[in-house]
């Protein structure tokens, strides 16, 4: 009887790291995805030429190297998480 549940909460277990895993690479996509956007809108307000859009660009510039930074943060959680589990 105690190794049915041992079995069943490894079950359980595996599938909700593989859930987590997939949903993890789903986010990770949407803001890389987000972040090339933000990249390319920075790009187009450089090439305009203008102060105004060059003040937009250099708020925007900000906001990727931020966006990359939290997603750095996210990836090494994540990784950190899956070491824990496997490990």
């Amino acid at each position: 009887m105690i190794q049915l549940i041992n079995k069943i909460l490894n079950i359980v277990g595996h599938y909700l790291f593989i859930k987590s895993n997939n949903e993890f690479l789903a986010y990770k996509d949407k803001f890389q995805q987000r972040i090339s956007e933000m990249s390319r809108n920075y790009e187009k307000l450089r090439a305009t030429g203008s102060s105004a859009d060059a003040f937009r660009a250099d708020i925007l510039r900000d906001s990727i190297v931020k966006a990359q930074g939290e997603l750095e943060n996210l990836s090494a959680i994540h990784a950190k998480a899956q070491e824990k589990y496997l490990g």
